[in-house]
């Protein structure tokens, strides 16, 4: 499995634990599904801080950002090491 793939595949649980929920697709708009809301959002920074190892700086994150488990992927694949916990 490649690494993004890896990636992809943690955030997919990671989330579908968080929001106790199935994600019907990779690019599932959480927001506009009503699946994911505010507390959601907190508990899911906080997941993806502990499962990868970084650190999220809520001033440095868009909403759009979060709005897949694709998106949500991509944000974790690009965050830059100098950011790691």
């Amino acid at each position: 499995m490649s690494g993004t793939a890896s990636i992809a595949k943690r955030v997919t649980d990671l989330v579908t634990d968080v929001l106790q929920t199935r994600i019907p697709a990779a690019t599932t708009d959480l927001i506009d599904a009503g699946i994911l809301d505010s507390l959601g959002f907190v508990e899911l920074i906080a997941r993806l801080e502990q499962e990868f190892d970084i650190r999220i700086s809520l001033e440095n994150v868009g909403i759009d950002q979060f709005r897949s488990i694709k998106a949500i992927s991509a944000f974790v694949s690009g965050v830059p090491e100098s950011a790691a916990a």
